[in-house]
């Protein structure tokens, strides 16, 4: 893949008014996430530190804890720390729940109870709920162990209930790590197992309480250890067995963990992922020996060894699992309550792909766009093939483009790329049936294909589930064959609109993307027409383009059933691409058929302001004029 010279200065790029002003007493100062220190022992501690991720320098007090621990869960999302259970010399395996919130210092507050006391869990979460293991449970020093799973909701004070249970051997000193979608368990001890330290992986999905599922095996068996995210790799660094080295996995695949690089620190120390660093505080440099008060750090996409990063306030070590970061697994830092994202953090909810497509002869780049920011697309990578009029659908974390034409055939195949890092796409799984222009939409945990040409026109509604590689799955039916729809979604409803059913229509179809089932009529489009694109927020969908040529911008708002007004034109008339693209904000239309006129194909960028109805504005210009392509974004239809 071609390097652009300009990709990294396009991704720094932040605007006076993300900035945010704060008191320097009680507040933190601007600086993008913060990471979490909470109790440890060797002595046992009460101490609650933090730290700016995004720099260097030793850490500061935060405040304290209601009892001194060891071993408990600490989870984080943008608005609140949660810490849970481990030990307290009083009562041993504690029930508690506790929290801070992380944009203003102070001592923890009551949060609930957990079902059962328990000591050296693992806790993983995404922006809205945590899942924790068990590990010791039960009352005082009780060794007794389960597989059971607790989960509780950062915006709901109260007691934890049951989410599933392990696929594993009950156990304790286990290590997680998460992403939006998916949290993941790893190894830990079981004493009365032969071997007593275990391998096993285990991941569940946040959207649905159940038990987990195998992922694969650590490299190396080992207990008292840590685990973070950048959001695509899980990491599990140190434990009593598996000395200063570091694992890896890809959290959103599955299969065995690899080796990826050393820190000083040589277990029980506590981690964190902030960005593109993971930093490991505390522990000890030799097993048995002192704790240290060492915090040290290293580029997740690097693989270098680690360096150092400053001191904690006190020495101690932490079993693994006392430590977060408001930007665990990737998760947004919310800019009105932290400060300034860290540059290079953009990609986690501003970018946008255009896949594959004709320019006139068919290719396989990827550009990526950064939605919030005028500017010209920079390449990112390569599908499998070269294709075009195929789908995509994006999530926070990925895009999958499925179908399509493969070298002048019809193509079954569907392409996963992250949004996080740039780079090829890879195979995910089949769609049911080889076929051309399908509509194309999602939410956050399905990616949803309607229509397209097999020859024939075929009404055909199949998905995927983003979190769970493997072939496309029956949705239902459209109300009428059709391809070359335009479509949008919010995070529950998806909606395709024109298309030729069989010739150019107005007719606008939805469904309920969590249930499966056939479409249902939502109303008429102000025109009939074919080849168009859709956009959108969690209230509006978007319209736009119209084949051979056209301007016409239209809108519906999602959550109620109705005909379709004018929005306002594009700034060029044309057909456009499939495929949702933008923020809850703004949406994107890139280029496009147009007729007649030489070159026949469009390299522009425009965009909208979803909010308020008007024409559209130059955004910037594509990599090179292409038309039949799919588009994607991490942030539609209020992801």
């Amino acid at each position: 893949m071609a390097t652009n010279p300009n990709r990294r200065n396009a991704r720094g790029i932040w605007k006076l008014k993300n900035i945010q002003s704060f008191k320097q007493d009680g507040e933190y100062p601007n600086g993008g996430a913060i990471g979490i220190f909470a109790g440890g022992g060797g002595p046992s501690s009460n101490v609650i530190d933090f730290i700016q991720a995004s720099s260097t320098g030793n850490a500061a007090d935060f405040g304290d804890l209601t009892a001194t621990t060891v071993g408990c869960s600490t989870t984080s999302n943008s608005t609140r720390c949660l810490v849970s259970g481990g030990y307290e010399p009083s009562v041993q395996w504690s029930n508690k729940i506790s929290y801070i919130t992380p944009s203003t210092k102070g001592n923890t507050a009551d949060f609930g109870n957990l079902t059962t006391g328990c000591g050296y869990p693992a806790g993983m979460s995404n922006n809205t709920r945590v899942i924790q293991s068990n590990g010791h449970e039960g009352a005082g020093g009780s060794t007794a162990l389960n597989t059971e799973m607790d989960t509780m909701l950062f915006a709901s004070l109260g007691n934890s209930t049951d989410f599933g249970d392990m696929t594993s051997p009950a156990k304790y000193g286990e290590a997680a790590a998460s992403n939006s979608v998916r949290g993941i368990v790893a190894g830990g001890r079981d004493p009365d197992a032969s071997p007593i330290y275990i391998n096993d992986i285990d991941m569940f999905n946040f959207a649905s309480t159940g038990s987990a599922s195998d992922f694969g095996d650590l490299l190396q068996a080992t207990h008292y250890f840590g685990g973070c995210s950048d959001g695509t790799t899980a990491l599990f660094i140190n434990g009593t067995q598996n000395a200063s080295s570091t694992q890896a996995v890809q959290i959103m695949s599955t299969g065995n963990a690899t080796d990826f690089n050393d820190t000083a620190i040589h277990s029980n120390g506590a981690p964190m992922a902030a960005g593109n660093r993971a930093i490991n505080a505390g522990g000890r440099t030799s097993n048995p020996g002192p704790a240290v008060n060492i915090i040290e750090y290293f580029d997740i996409k690097s693989r270098a060894d680690a360096v150092d990063f400053g001191d904690l306030t006190v020495a101690r070590l932490f079993y693994g699992p006392g430590a977060d970061s408001t930007n665990n697994g990737g998760q947004e830092v919310t800019p009105g309550q932290l400060g300034i994202p860290r540059p290079g953090l953009e990609h986690l909810k501003d970018r946008a792909f255009i896949l594959g497509g004709q320019t006139p002869s068919t290719i396989n780049v990827v550009d990526s766009i950064l939605i919030s920011s005028k500017a010209n697309a920079i390449d990112f990578g390569d599908l499998t093939g070269v294709r075009d009029q195929q789908g995509a659908a994006g999530n926070h974390i990925k895009a999958l483009s499925s179908n399509g034409k493969l070298a002048g055939s019809n193509d079954a195949q569907t392409d996963s790329l992250h949004f996080a890092s740039e780079g090829n796409a890879t195979n995910f799984g089949d769609a049911s049936l080889h076929r051309y222009s399908p509509a194309s939409l999602g939410n956050d945990t399905r990616a949803v294909f309607v229509g397209g040409h097999t020859p024939s026109k075929v009404n055909t509604i199949d998905f995927h589930v983003f979190a769970t590689e493997g072939n496309a799955s029956d949705f239902g039916d459209a109300t009428t064959v059709l391809n070359k729809a335009g479509s949008t979604a919010s995070s529950t409803r998806g909606i395709t609109g024109g298309g030729n059913r069989p010739n150019a229509s107005n007719v606008i179809d939805y469904i309920t993307i969590a249930s499966t089932g056939n479409s249902t009529d939502f109303g008429d489009l102000t025109v009939a027409r074919s080849n168009l694109g859709g956009g959108g927020s969690s209230v509006r969908g978007l319209f736009a383009g119209v084949y051979p040529v056209g301007n016409v911008i239209d809108f519906v708002t999602i959550s109620s059933t109705g005909d379709a007004s004018d929005f306002g034109d594009l700034t060029v008339s044309r057909s456009t691409q499939n495929g949702s693209m933008g923020s809850n904000t703004r949406a994107l239309f890139a280029g496009g058929y147009i007729y007649p006129a030489s070159p026949a194909v469009s390299d522009v960028i425009d965009f909208v302001t979803i909010a308020s109805t008007g024409n559209a504005a130059d955004h910037g210009d594509l990599t090179a004029g292409r038309q039949n392509h799919a588009g994607a974004s991490n942030g539609h239809g209020g992801l």
